[in-house]
């Protein structure tokens, strides 16, 4: 995996973990702080320092929305030389609006395939026959005790 990509996923796993309702009216410039959140936390000699820094700031409480999100965030800021860090560091202080940026296109793409396979379903979906949903009707009746 390239650093950039390993950098935007890293910026994407906090995303993953806000806790929206400590954000009220800020949400408006939500993309815009976070950018600089990033951009902030950088100024560290370490990616963990650095996450736990965005956190701080963002107002992330835990990390990692299950159990796959903190394996994967794991993967991501482990295994990696001084050199590799002290890059990926730089592209967060240098490249915090790209990174950002990367993060926004894959929660369109998300958002768009949702829709698309919602749409899909839609399509699929058969609604019952009247004489169906009367049965279907008086059945949950009988269930609850009500004459039918």
């Amino acid at each position: 995996m390239e650093l950039e990509e390993r950098a935007a996923r890293i910026v994407w796993a906090v995303h993953r973990s806000m806790d929206w309702d400590t954000w009220g009216s800020k949400r408006l410039k939500y993309w815009e702080i976070l950018t600089n959140a990033v951009r902030a936390s950088a100024y560290t000699n370490s990616l963990s320092r650095f996450v736990n820094s965005l956190c701080s700031r963002m107002q992330v409480p835990t990390l990692g929305v299950n159990k796959a999100d903190r394996v994967a965030l794991d993967d991501l800021l482990n295994g990696l030389d001084p050199q590799q860090e002290r890059a990926i560091l730089r592209l967060f202080r240098e490249e915090a609006t790209t990174l950002v940026l990367q993060v926004r296109v894959w929660i369109e793409e998300r958002r768009a395939a949702h829709q698309a396979a919602a749409e899909a379903d839609d399509d699929e979906l058969e609604w019952p026959s009247e004489e169906e949903a009367a049965a279907i009707k008086g059945e949950l009746w009988r269930q609850h005790g009500l004459s039918v």
